[in-house]
């Protein structure tokens, strides 16, 4: 049985994705410190690293969102 190599392809997106969640672990541990956000009428403490998240998750919905709509619109 003639064993598959991984591809050199597949090499770097496995070096990226570990690189990405290396990345996220020192975010995390750098930015522990709670901070207190106030959005309309509502206040919410939490690590800053979750708010950073929180800002980069709807950061991309946005724009996938508007890539989807301006898609449909042409």
């Amino acid at each position: 049985m003639v064993e598959k190599q991984p591809t050199s392809k597949g090499q770097l997106r496995l070096v990226v994705v570990v690189l990405i969640g290396l990345a996220a672990i020192v975010l995390a541990l750098q930015n522990r410190e709670p901070v207190e956000t106030k959005f309309l009428m509502f206040t919410a403490t939490m690590p800053r690293f979750a708010l950073l998240l929180l800002t980069a998750g709807c950061s991309f919905v946005a724009g996938f969102l508007a890539g989807t709509l301006r898609r449909r619109s042409s």
